[in-house]
């Protein structure tokens, strides 16, 4: 009898993180997994405690790609280049994009995403445009741009956005001018608004009694 073929955890994870980069979370079970390796079931919970193990490792798998996007050169502009990354991210991976911020998902994504966000704090520390700004206004300089890219790669990813320069730029067209130009001016505005005092909007008014 031949002897009974192993497979390891990371083999394990590797076939759910090409399930789910290929058809999303509806196309991740153990039966899927089974049929990517050409196995049984068995080996599948036998390797790995449960389900929730498995997608936590998806999701770290995913977010280990997502760092590459953010840490690319495309301008020589580390500020920038993350920007683009992220849109880029959106656009060539949107079953990954979407698995990660998926309501369901969105915890683990958090859960391990807070170093890279400190890996790419760190990479900026000694950053021109920053220089004179305190870590608070740097924090708020870069969660806002966040939240505006985070809305136009979504914009973009559902098909509902079309911006024909970003479009060819985000297929991988060379140098990325168009969208290096709009990331920086959206990246400049917020600079500016979270770090001269005079451009700070009024109070609100109270809301009525």
């Amino acid at each position: 009898m031949p002897p009974k073929r192993q497979y390891s955890p990371e083999a394990i994870i590797e076939a759910a993180f090409t399930l789910v980069r290929r058809e999303g979370w509806s196309g991740l079970s153990a039966r899927a997994i089974a049929r990517e390796m050409g196995a049984s079931t068995r080996p599948i919970y036998s390797a790995l405690a449960s389900m929730k193990t498995i997608e936590e490792a998806v999701v770290k798998r995913a977010l280990a790609l997502y760092t590459t996007y953010l840490t690319a050169n495309y301008t020589e502009d580390p500020w920038i280049d993350s920007g683009i990354g992220y849109i880029r991210f959106a656009h060539d991976e949107g079953p990954l994009f979407r698995a990660i911020n998926d309501a369901a998902h969105t915890p683990l994504q958090r859960k391990h995403s807070r170093i890279i966000w400190d890996q790419l704090g760190a990479a900026l520390a000694a950053y021109p445009p920053f220089e004179g700004l305190d870590a608070g206004q740097i924090e708020r300089i870069r969660t806002t741009r966040w939240m505006l890219l985070h809305g136009m790669a979504t914009l973009i990813l559902s098909g509902w956005l079309r911006m024909d320069d970003a479009h060819r730029i985000i297929m991988g067209e060379k140098p990325p001018r168009d969208l290096a130009q709009m990331i920086a001016k959206m990246s400049h505005a917020l600079r500016i608004g979270f770090s001269d005092p005079g451009t700070e909007p009024p109070p609100a008014d109270p809301p009525p009694a």
